[in-house]
């Protein structure tokens, strides 16, 4: 994965299928998390939001990476895989 220039977030969705993870494995707990799709109604400007989080459960994990360069410092990367069939119709990655 690369590193981003000069301010720009260290931030990255990666995609982990078929990938073994080693070292400087993480998780990284949430509440929820948030996906983005064109706009229900035509003439609205944004994007619709939606929510996601877990039934009666109150976090969860997500799986990441990280590692510390000298250009930006400790950075991380949330792995993603296809979507379940949940989270399908808003994204094409979970």
């Amino acid at each position: 994965w690369s590193w981003p220039g000069p301010n720009k977030r260290p931030v990255y969705n990666f995609r982990s299928e078929g990938r073994e993870f080693s070292s400087n494995r993480s998780l990284i707990v949430a509440d929820g998390f948030y996906e983005f799709t064109d706009p229900i109604v035509p003439k609205k400007k944004r994007k619709d939001k939606w929510l996601f989080t877990k039934k009666d459960e109150p976090i969860f994990c997500i799986a990441a990476i990280w590692r510390d360069t000298p250009e930006v410092g400790e950075a991380f990367t949330m792995l993603t895989m296809e979507p379940g069939p949940d989270i399908a119709p808003y994204h094409d990655r979970q």
